[in-house]
């Protein structure tokens, strides 16, 4: 399955991983380091993949530092909806003022 959709994935080192959808989970993350890269993803992780350097001069490991403080997590809590059972931050990230 991996070879199949590896190319569509497009999972490189240092992508931050953001969990969308689900339960107590939205809103954690994760960093693909070197050698892990070989993963797929459900629709409910975002990929994020920074663009070095960038106006805030955030690495992959700064930008993960910022999406684990506490007033990043409440904002994200703050802007979870459920749709049917399941919590999710769905496409409102872009909310969070960064």
């Amino acid at each position: 399955m991996y070879e199949k959709l590896k190319v569509s994935q497009d999972i490189q080192p240092y992508d931050v991983l953001l969990v969308k959808d689900g339960d107590e989970r939205v809103g954690e993350t994760a960093l693909v380091m070197p050698g892990e890269e070989k993963i797929l993803l459900q629709s409910h992780i975002y990929k994020i993949r920074l663009i070095y350097p960038n106006k805030f001069n955030l690495d992959p490991f700064n930008f993960l530092y910022f999406f684990n403080q506490p007033e990043v997590l409440i904002e994200i809590k703050n802007n979870i909806f459920v749709q049917g059972t399941i919590p999710s931050i769905g496409n409102r990230l872009e909310k969070i003022g960064f």
